[in-house]
């Protein structure tokens, strides 16, 4: 049996696996970001609640790099979109593209290492 290892194979392979990684992330921190406004209004009192989708965020991109900032794009994107947030000034927020930047850092730190 002969194994088709042309670059076209690899690259295919690759580009799903990114494709999943993106998903995966994005998933996480959207459910993670419903999960932390859930219990931040209890009995009509705002609370102080961590919002742990920062965490998915940055651990993802210690885990995954670059990817991690389009998954946490789309994950918060779709996080405003579902809270009712507007969507033509939210495409202009600053807090949305500071969201996806906190990945940056540590791609940087990861690959100078």
């Amino acid at each position: 049996m002969i194994l088709n290892k042309s670059p076209f194979n690899i690259l295919s392979h690759r580009i799903w696996l990114v494709a999943i990684q993106i998903i995966v992330v994005a998933v996480l921190y959207y459910a993670f970001g419903k999960l932390a406004f859930s219990l931040s209004v209890q009995h009509g009192i705002v609370t102080n609640v961590p919002f742990f989708a920062e965490g998915v965020g940055l651990a993802s991109a210690i885990l995954f790099g670059i990817p991690a900032a389009i998954g946490v794009f789309v994950g918060q994107f779709v996080l405003a979109i579902t809270s009712g947030v507007a969507l033509l000034p939210y495409l202009g927020y600053i807090v949305h593209q500071c969201n996806t930047c906190h990945v940056w850092p540590f791609f940087i730190l990861q690959t100078a290492a």
